[in-house]
């Protein structure tokens, strides 16, 4: 039993050395209150700058602190529109957020 203790916990250390962490955005307009899924790009602000780009709105991040997230929205009536925020990863495994956009 002490074996399988040890074991399973080696297995968590492992995970929460080297695993990254599940970032799911939203973006909520604020004209028209409806909720998008859309592409964004990460830059890591702590000790080493990372760029990360999202896939069909998740991005892997590779561990907590604070990132300057840049996206883009193009609106109905063809208008694009470039927005960017501070946001802070906290949680370890995944972490899900809505986003106001203007």
């Amino acid at each position: 039993m002490r074996q399988l203790t040890v074991i399973i916990c080696f297995q968590f250390i492992a995970i929460a050395a080297f695993g990254q962490i599940e970032l799911n955005l939203y973006f909520q307009s604020d004209c028209d209150q409806s909720v998008v899924r859309l592409e964004f790009d990460l830059i890591g602000l702590n000790d080493t700058i990372t760029d990360i780009r999202s896939k069909n709105g998740i991005a892997m991040v590779p561990s907590t602190g604070k990132y300057l997230l840049t996206a883009e929205h193009t609106w109905a009536d063809d208008r694009i529109g470039f927005f960017s925020h501070f946001i802070h990863v906290s949680d370890t495994i995944r972490q899900t957020d809505t986003l106001r956009i203007p």
